[in-house]
């Protein structure tokens, strides 16, 4: 198995993307110390979570599977997305919420394409007009 390790510096924090392993922690510990000596006091960059794997949509918008142990994930965690946001209708959360699991827990990108084009492809009469 392969480990991916993914820096990304978003306000101050330190952010690594990768398989959780015995070492992670202190290898996020240990970059943040590095980094932070780069920048100029009081810039202080700090290890926040593993995620793996991780959706990043744009800025604010993500999700991913959050890692404190190696053995076992501990949650999917969104953030802006339609899953989480209130101004949106319950079928909508629904299907998102299942393509996610599916991409990120399933590891079936292929399922969760299909899944979606399932549920868009309803006909719905509406005054004797079928759409599709």
């Amino acid at each position: 198995m392969s480990y991916y390790y993914i820096l990304l510096l978003l306000q101050s924090s330190l952010l690594i993307i990768t398989n959780f392993t015995a070492t992670t922690t202190t290898t996020a510990e240990k970059a943040a110390e590095e980094i932070s000596r780069i920048f100029p006091n009081p810039i202080q960059l700090e290890f926040e979570k593993v995620y793996f794997p991780y959706l990043l949509m744009n800025k604010k918008r993500y999700a991913g599977l959050v890692w404190t142990n190696p053995d076992k994930y501990d949650k999917m965690d969104c953030k802006g997305l339609e899953t989480v946001r209130r101004d949106n209708c319950l079928l909508v959360r629904k299907m998102i919420s299942t393509c996610l699991n599916k991409i990120l827990i399933d590891r079936d990108v292929d399922g969760a394409i299909s899944y979606a084009k399932g549920k868009c492809s309803c006909s719905v009469v509406w005054c004797g007009v079928v759409v599709a």
